[in-house]
Protein backbone atom coordinates (compact mmCIF):
# COMPACT_ATOMS: atom_id res chain seq x y z
CA UNK A 1 0.00 0.00 0.00
CA UNK A 2 3.18 2.32 0.52
CA UNK A 3 4.14 2.36 -2.93
CA UNK A 4 0.53 3.22 -4.76
CA UNK A 5 1.38 6.99 -4.03
CA UNK A 6 4.72 6.60 -5.96
CA UNK A 7 3.46 4.53 -8.55
CA UNK A 8 0.63 6.85 -9.34
CA UNK A 9 3.80 9.92 -8.88
CA UNK A 10 6.11 8.28 -11.07
CA UNK A 11 3.50 7.49 -13.83
CA UNK A 12 1.72 11.28 -13.78
CA UNK A 13 5.39 12.17 -14.44
CA UNK A 14 5.71 9.78 -17.44
CA UNK A 15 2.85 10.94 -18.85
CA UNK A 16 3.50 14.79 -18.55
CA UNK A 17 7.14 13.91 -20.29
CA UNK A 18 5.64 12.69 -22.94
CA UNK A 19 5.52 14.80 -26.57
CA UNK A 20 1.78 15.71 -27.31
CA UNK A 21 0.31 15.07 -30.54
CA UNK A 22 0.22 18.22 -32.60
CA UNK A 23 -2.99 19.20 -34.46
CA UNK A 24 -2.64 19.55 -38.54
CA UNK A 25 -4.64 21.61 -40.85
CA UNK A 26 -5.78 19.85 -44.14
CA UNK A 27 -6.19 21.78 -47.36
CA UNK A 28 -8.54 21.20 -49.81
CA UNK A 29 -6.25 21.47 -52.84
CA UNK A 30 -3.53 19.46 -53.67
CA UNK A 31 -0.33 20.41 -56.34
CA UNK A 32 1.15 17.38 -58.09
CA UNK A 33 4.29 18.39 -60.07
CA UNK A 34 6.01 16.42 -62.65
CA UNK A 35 8.74 14.95 -60.55
CA UNK A 36 6.27 13.60 -58.35
CA UNK A 37 6.19 16.02 -55.60
CA UNK A 38 3.05 16.59 -53.43
CA UNK A 39 2.07 19.84 -51.92
CA UNK A 40 -1.25 19.79 -50.43
CA UNK A 41 -1.33 23.35 -49.03
CA UNK A 42 -3.73 25.31 -50.66
CA UNK A 43 -7.21 26.63 -49.88
CA UNK A 44 -8.97 27.00 -53.89
CA UNK A 45 -8.42 25.94 -56.67
CA UNK A 46 -7.24 29.24 -57.96
CA UNK A 47 -4.29 29.34 -55.52
CA UNK A 48 -3.29 26.18 -56.27
CA UNK A 49 -3.59 27.04 -59.91
CA UNK A 50 -0.84 30.05 -59.72
CA UNK A 51 1.82 27.92 -57.82
CA UNK A 52 2.15 26.09 -60.99
CA UNK A 53 5.95 25.87 -62.08
CA UNK A 54 5.52 23.55 -65.25
CA UNK A 55 2.44 22.78 -67.66
CA UNK A 56 3.20 18.79 -66.20
CA UNK A 57 1.97 20.66 -63.08
CA UNK A 58 -1.70 19.29 -61.81
CA UNK A 59 -4.26 20.83 -59.51
CA UNK A 60 -6.58 18.17 -58.10
CA UNK A 61 -9.15 18.00 -54.99
CA UNK A 62 -7.29 16.46 -51.57
CA UNK A 63 -9.12 13.17 -50.44
CA UNK A 64 -8.63 13.40 -47.31
CA UNK A 65 -10.23 16.70 -46.87
CA UNK A 66 -13.66 17.09 -45.13
CA UNK A 67 -15.26 20.04 -44.55
CA UNK A 68 -17.25 19.15 -41.80
CA UNK A 69 -20.79 20.18 -41.32
CA UNK A 70 -22.51 23.55 -42.47
CA UNK A 71 -23.01 25.59 -39.36
CA UNK A 72 -26.59 27.50 -39.35
CA UNK A 73 -24.02 31.19 -39.18
CA UNK A 74 -22.19 29.89 -42.24
CA UNK A 75 -25.84 30.22 -44.41
CA UNK A 76 -25.78 33.36 -46.32
CA UNK A 77 -28.78 35.80 -45.20
CA UNK A 78 -29.60 37.67 -48.54
CA UNK A 79 -31.05 34.41 -49.79
CA UNK A 80 -34.76 34.67 -50.51
CA UNK A 81 -37.28 32.94 -48.23
CA UNK A 82 -38.56 29.63 -49.85
CA UNK A 83 -42.00 30.09 -51.06
CA UNK A 84 -44.69 27.39 -51.96
CA UNK A 85 -45.54 28.53 -55.45
CA UNK A 86 -47.69 24.91 -56.03
CA UNK A 87 -50.19 26.18 -53.84
CA UNK A 88 -51.09 29.15 -54.45
CA UNK A 89 -54.46 30.50 -53.25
Amino acid sequence: MRQVPFVCAALTALLSALPMAAASTIYPWCRHDSRGGVNCGFTSERQCLRSKTANADMCMLNGLYFPGPVRYQDIPEHLPPKRDYYYRR
